[in-house]
């Protein structure tokens, strides 16, 4: 739904940081851009060391945007692809580590609430290597 690219402020030096755009074929779809907004005011609830934090949302022209950490490093796709070409296996033990990690993001968003203490109940809808 959404163009990532890196990017810094030109104003000042600031860290590197990932801007979010909504892709160009769904923006005239409100229910797109429903989503895109949903994700992103979701996104600045949940504070977790393995959860990408959001810091900013808003739209320039007609454009909806969401400005994020960024993450240094491969994806786990690029990596494990680049193993299997490799022939090559993930050690079990770091296999497991990556799963604890990405399972305690997971739980923190599950357990969010609003600021009454109401759950969110969110489910991650793109869950990927």
């Amino acid at each position: 739904m959404g163009e990532l690219y890196l990017a810094t402020r030109a104003e000042r030096r600031s860290p590197p940081f990932a801007l979010k755009i909504m892709a160009r074929s769904y923006r005239e779809n409100p229910e797109f851009l429903g989503m895109f907004q949903d994700e992103a005011r979701i996104g600045m609830r949940l504070s977790h060391s393995n959860i990408v934090g959001v810091h900013e949302i808003g739209n320039a022209e007609d454009t909806a945007f969401i400005v994020m950490e960024y993450v240094h490093g491969e994806n786990l796709r690029s990596v494990l692809r680049t193993m299997d070409r490799l022939g090559e296996r993930m050690a079990p033990a770091l296999a497991v580590k990556l799963a604890i990690d990405v399972l305690r993001g997971l739980d923190h968003a599950h357990q969010a609430t609003d600021e009454e203490g109401r759950k969110l109940h969110l489910v991650h809808r793109d869950l990927s290597p």
